[in-house]
């Protein structure tokens, strides 16, 4: 019997591809800049899913920001605030005394794995071997990272890089056993609080993976975010 959660799935993954085909998400050009890491994305973004009718996944209901559309942080702000908002729950995990700043994750191995390994299952699915396989190192060549921390123990973390017009989520995870502590709101409001400072570079949009597949929390957590499933052509310049 298929569970309603999966169920709620499906639906939505039919949903967005018959909205980007009729013409009812919101359409994008992004350009990925040049260089060659730009192409190797680039070319991740195209690929077509071997699940989906050969649809290339990423060019549809990506779960994008355009952060074009606020004078500065401060102006974003103002719409993520309210009862049940991202800005309420990031405040209330302030108040427990957790703090962000800029890391690098070769200097905490033992607590990325401990955060990736702290749940056998995020959104209903297992932990890929990309995550629960311990790291000897990351390459940092071409990303930045920040983390949260209490006691000044990492509990979580989230890794970007940035392609011309766009900074993109490459990895983003908290510690199983301080979620309902509201480090994720915590940690992706000061993140975006930071790429905004970007913008000065020529980075319009934020890129947090896509809708597809995603579970109910996972899709309220993006929308409270301002994150819209968008129609992208994504472009090398």
């Amino acid at each position: 019997m298929i569970s309603e959660d999966k169920k709620y799935r499906i639906r939505n993954i039919l949903n967005y591809i018959l909205n980007a085909y009729l013409g009812k998400s919101d359409n994008k050009i992004i350009k990925l800049g040049d260089k060659k890491e730009a192409h190797s994305i680039y070319n991740s973004f195209n690929k077509r899913s071997s699940k989906f009718l050969g649809i290339k996944r990423l060019t549809i209901s990506v779960a994008i920001l355009d952060m074009t559309k606020y004078r500065s942080f401060e102006d974003y702000r103002l719409t993520i605030r309210g009862k049940n908002s991202a800005d309420y729950y990031k405040r209330r995990c302030e108040k427990k005394d957790y703090s962000f700043r800029l890391i690098d994750m070769n200097y905490y191995i033992d607590e990325i794995f401990d955060i990736n390994t702290s749940l056998d299952e995020r959104c209903g699915k297992s932990m890929s071997s990309a995550y629960v396989n311990k790291k000897t190192s990351y390459d940092n060549s071409n990303s930045i990272a920040f983390g949260v921390f209490k006691d000044d123990k990492l509990l979580a973390y989230t890794e970007l890089s940035v392609y011309g017009e766009l900074v993109k989520i490459n990895r983003i995870l908290g510690h199983g056993d301080f979620l309902n502590d509201n480090i994720m709101y915590f940690l992706l409001f000061n993140t975006l609080e930071q790429s905004f400072a970007l913008k000065k570079d020529g980075v319009k949009y934020f890129m947090y993976d896509s809708f597809w597949g995603n579970p109910k929390g996972l899709v309220l957590f993006k929308k409270r975010f301002k994150f819209i499933p968008n129609k992208v052509k994504w472009e090398l310049s």
